[in-house]
């Protein structure tokens, strides 16, 4: 059984090695719970799953590396708190798809994978380390209303000077987001080509976990578990949960607190000295 309690805990296990590994994105996790691992793209890893545990795992976790105690830009995708296969494209799908199934993945059981990202930020030879989940840099609207805003911006011109009108630049943006998220390749003379487009992202100031100023309750030299404090029954359950996957001894050498989005409210944190 495996899930993101247990790679919080051997996150625990293993703080020194992260705080003093070059670089992050190359730390030798142990592969035998991961069903995906890629370096280069977003998702970063992929836990395996657990069909009929009600935490059944399978979470995108997305490795983040800074210079400073600032979130860099998220590359090639929108952060969300939940994702699906479906909206990486066609080509990171299929390749996702193979791994799962050569760890003995069903890649299709889970439609909609819970995303966490582990933050690592320097500065002035301290760190801090935040495996947080998504929903702390989400967006009020979904990814693809988020491409429509941008899209808005580029065409903004050409609707002022009625070369397009609403109702054609809505049907434009339609097109395009959908094209953009189905992956789908286009057979062309040359052959097959995909549409794709090239996201960086940068968070809200207001959802810079790494910042002092904005966080101050996360001290430097920690490993922190940042999760939303949701309703009272379902919180209680991630509670235990975390007392069911941590031994007493382990939990009681943490600290747990809250912290305040300025958007999303509480998040609880459990946060180890490293």
């Amino acid at each position: 059984m495996y899930n993101i309690y247990h790679f919080f805990e051997s996150l625990i296990k293993v703080r020194p090695e992260l705080a003093s590994v070059a670089k992050l994105q190359e730390y030798h996790f142990n592969s035998v719970p991961l069903a995906y691992r890629d370096n280069a793209t977003f998702p970063s890893l992929i836990l395996r799953m657990h069909k009929g545990y009600p935490w059944p795992g399978g979470e995108f976790v997305e490795i983040i590396d800074s210079d400073s105690y600032n979130v860099p830009p998220f590359e090639s995708h929108i952060p969300t708190g939940a994702m699906s296969c479906d909206m990486l494209g066609h080509d990171r799908k299929t390749k996702i798809y193979k791994s799962m199934q050569a760890a003995g993945e069903v890649p299709g059981w889970i439609h909609e994978r819970q995303v966490y990202y582990l933050i690592r930020g320097r500065n002035n030879g301290n760190s801090k380390i935040c495996l947080a989940h998504g929903r702390f840099f989400e967006t009020t609207v979904k990814p693809k209303y988020v491409v429509r805003q941008a899209l808005e911006e580029v065409f903004a011109g050409c609707v002022e000077e009625q070369a397009l009108s609403q109702d054609q630049f809505d049907l434009l943006w339609h097109k395009l987001t959908q094209e953009i998220f189905s992956g789908e390749a286009r057979q062309v003379s040359i052959g097959a080509v995909e549409i794709s487009l090239g996201i960086k992202t940068n968070a809200n100031l207001g959802a810079n976990l790494l910042s002092p100023f904005y966080y101050p309750e996360l001290n430097d030299n920690t490993l922190n578990f940042v999760i939303p404090n949701y309703p009272a029954d379902k919180h209680e359950h991630q509670l235990r949960e975390l007392r069911w996957t941590l031994s007493t001894h382990i939990l009681n050498q943490g600290e747990q607190f809250n912290i305040s989005h300025p958007r999303w409210g509480d998040f609880f944190v459990l946060s180890y000295a490293l």
